[in-house]
């Protein structure tokens, strides 16, 4: 196997674990599993430790978990600062806008990186919102939570 092949089989591991992946990339994760013993191994490592998580019993915190929020007005300010700073740069250089060449070489395995990026971002912005959250019972997380871990 090629250790390409083993990154990304890993990567959608997760998804799978979690029953997101599309029926083709359930498939093609199938298929490589069959054929690779280390990642077979990874997976029902995953399999294991993601059940052992989900069967754990919820405990409330000592302390009361508050987010800190950010100030509106300076993130306001940065943004306009930023916007200025890109709009000076491309006026003083010249900047020309053209269309790429074409898709990128590795654009099927980008997709499947941004894929399981959003998809802990996602995890992590629930898990986030359930523990700042005082009106929902401890003993039980939001909808889609549950099997975000």
């Amino acid at each position: 196997m090629h250790l390409d092949d083993c990154a990304w089989a890993r990567e959608l591991a997760s998804g799978h674990v979690d029953g997101e992946l599309s029926e083709v990339e359930e498939l093609q994760l199938e298929r490589h599993i069959a054929g690779c013993p280390d990642c077979r191994r990874y997976l029902a490592e995953l399999e294991a430790a993601t059940g052992l998580i989900r069967e754990a019993a919820l405990v409330e915190p000592a302390d009361r978990i508050v987010m800190p929020r950010r100030s509106r007005g300076r993130a306001w300010v940065l943004s306009a600062g930023a916007a200025a700073a890109v709009v000076v740069a491309a006026v003083a250089g010249g900047l020309r806008l053209e269309p790429a060449a074409g898709p990128s070489p590795n654009a099927k395995s980008d997709a499947a990186v941004l894929r399981a990026e959003y998809a802990e971002q996602k995890r992590v912005r629930l898990l986030l919102a359930h523990a700042a959250s005082p009106e929902q019972p401890q003993h039980a997380a939001p909808a889609g939570v549950a099997n975000a871990v």
